[in-house]
């Protein structure tokens, strides 16, 4: 098996996890199980524009830039199977949550709150994916029709 450069791979001996540096490892048949491989590096991803309603029935749309490093491989392999797209539709939800907490007049003035209260979303659920978020920018946030 061979690991890039930048991936951690992880597998179970008999039961127990095992780091995989980059580079090539064996692997032996029967003993060692391929778990997968993990990104070591910061992530950043772009969610692409979607409409959230307030609580009196407006829409807004919204775009957000997510980044997050992995801390803890073996979590982030065996607690989730795609970490990007759970990180990514977990903040979509949170921010879908808050918009329909408070009026758009509220979200378009404090965007900061609204990256805030997704980011403490986020690190509260991620850190049982052993993902840790370092920042949630708010990339696009206009007023929708309806």
């Amino acid at each position: 098996m061979r690991v890039r450069e930048g991936m951690v791979g992880v597998v179970q001996r008999r039961g127990r996890p095992r780091l995989l540096p980059p580079g090539r490892h064996w692997l032996v048949p029967g003993l060692d199980r391929y778990v997968g491989v993990v990104d070591a590096g910061p992530q950043v991803r772009q969610v692409p524009v979607f409409t959230a309603v307030d609580r009196d029935g407006a829409t807004v749309s919204l775009g957000l830039r997510l980044a997050w490093t992995v801390k803890d491989p073996v979590a982030a392999v065996t607690e989730i199977v795609r970490v990007a797209e759970g990180v990514e539709q977990l903040a979509v939800v949170s921010a879908r949550n808050h918009v329909g907490a408070v009026g758009v007049e509220e979200v378009l003035v404090g965007s900061g709150a609204l990256a805030e209260g997704v980011r403490e979303v986020l690190a509260e659920a991620c850190q049982r994916w052993g993902v840790a978020v370092d920042r949630i920018e708010v990339t696009h946030l206009t007023r929708g029709h309806g």
